[in-house]
């Protein structure tokens, strides 16, 4: 029985530890409005493709906060390898990648009128759920 108060300790702090890494930064959804000002210029236009090399830039409106705020983060370490990207998320504090997530968050979802470029094969497994 010698164990029982080392193994309430270890309890408690993996509990507190938890805890701790899942609390991250509070996003605020007003301050990150004005700082998601900048994302907009790509990620706020409809079918935005970059010219080289080519690939589409997604709308990130309804996107979670967790996601994207990981993804910045992501950016910003080099983790996630993207030039314009990293040039942006590097220039952000943990609060302001916390801050823009809780406002694109908060954004609606707008869906696409139409479909760019030839989807795989495999979306028609998504579309018979989530429409075209």
């Amino acid at each position: 029985m010698k164990f029982r108060p080392t193994l309430a300790a270890i309890g408690v702090g993996l509990v507190a530890s938890v805890a701790a890494l899942s609390a991250g930064a509070e996003g605020d959804g007003e301050k990150g409005e004005a700082l998601a000002y900048t994302c907009h210029g790509c990620h706020g236009v409809p079918h935005y493709k970059n010219a080289y090399p080519n690939y589409s830039v997604p709308r990130l409106g309804g996107q979670s906060a967790l996601y994207l705020a990981n993804a910045l983060k992501a950016y910003a370490s080099g983790e996630r390898p993207h030039q314009t990207m990293h040039a942006q998320a590097t220039t952000l504090s943990d609060q302001d990648r916390a801050d823009i997530a809780a406002y694109l968050q908060g954004e609606l979802v707008q869906s696409g009128k139409e479909v760019v470029g030839t989807p795989p094969p495999a979306t028609q497994t998504c579309v018979a759920c989530h429409g075209a």
